[in-house]
């Protein structure tokens, strides 16, 4: 896939992918409903206006990774590290956030709206602003609060 990307390929779209991409610089990509679950690793990858709207991709790390102005929506991010990720301007509308960390996360303007945040860790994250209709259970919001919930957020 890196060698398409560097020849100028961008869309990859339902690929099933497995793959250690750390540190990578892959804006502009194309994952949308990718099948990219698993040990996947994008530490530290740049996903800035990245597609992955509706893609799958439970358990991956994503540790300081930027995916400002990402298209996340209706994504599963289950159990997904997140932690010190930029996520400033993503579109995370629906998409599944249960037990997903966002410790220390960069939440600036992102879009929130219909998400399900079930077990997730937002501790220290910045500019977090919940948004209308998302899901709230279990959930540890940046201030430390734990929210026993269930909560539909209006």
């Amino acid at each position: 896939m890196l060698r398409q990307y560097a020849i100028g390929e961008r869309d990859f779209t339902s690929i099933h992918l497995s793959a250690y991409l750390s540190e990578a610089d892959i804006t502009e990509i194309n994952l949308s409903e990718a099948d990219i679950m698993g040990a996947n690793s994008f530490e530290k990858t740049n996903l800035t206006r990245a597609n992955l709207s509706q893609a799958k991709m439970l358990g991956n790390n994503l540790k300081g990774a930027i995916l400002s102005h990402a298209n996340l929506k209706q994504t599963d991010l289950s159990g997904a590290d997140l932690t010190n990720t930029n996520l400033s301007y993503a579109d995370l509308r629906e998409a599944i956030l249960t037990g997903a960390d966002l410790k220390e996360a960069e939440l600036l303007e992102c879009k929130l709206e219909g998400a399900i945040l079930v077990a997730a860790n937002l501790k220290g994250a910045k500019n977090c602003c919940i948004g209308r209709g998302a899901l709230i259970c279990k959930t540890v919001f940046p201030d430390g609060e734990f929210v026993r919930g269930p909560y539909l957020w209006e």
